[in-house]
């Protein structure tokens, strides 16, 4: 079993995915287990100590002005959700292999013609439960538009 936890910026949220992961490792002593979570915050501190892999991401909240410091922010905010999209791509390692090979450049995985790992996945060198985790993972990720949160 394959679990990915995403939590960060406070003890309140990485504390309660922390004892969850315990009790699924308890529960299922060869799960592996995966955390992602912001560059800088408490997570990259806390997850570690309690034993369990962390992978970081930048990471930015959002500005309601309209100056030039606010713009450069916001810019920045979706560069992090792009950039999160393309870890998550290499996250799933048995995609790796394939990633040169896909036709077109930027290619999503997910269903364009000439794609490599949907070609791996249909030969069944790929298993369908991690595709259709990453496929899930990636929707996630697509439709997170920090610019519509209205804190920040």
């Amino acid at each position: 079993m394959n679990l990915i936890f995403t939590c960060g910026g406070t003890a309140g949220h990485i504390n309660p995915a922390i004892a969850i992961a315990n009790m699924m490792k308890e529960r299922y002593p060869d799960a592996k287990i995966l955390f992602i979570g912001a560059t800088g915050h408490m997570e990259e501190k806390l997850v570690p100590q309690a034993g369990y892999e962390v992978k970081c991401l930048p990471g930015s909240g959002l500005s309601r002005k309209l100056n030039m410091a606010g713009i450069k922010k916001n810019l920045y905010a979706v560069k992090c959700v792009l950039d999160a999209v393309k870890t998550c791509k290499r996250t799933f390692r048995e995609f790796k292999p394939y990633l040169d090979q896909c036709r077109f450049i930027g290619c999503a995985h997910v269903k364009e013609k000439g794609c490599a790992v949907l070609a791996a996945l249909k030969a069944g060198e790929i298993q369908p439960s991690r595709h259709r985790s990453y496929v899930r993972l990636y929707e996630l990720a697509k439709e997170n538009k920090p610019w519509e949160n209205p804190k920040g």
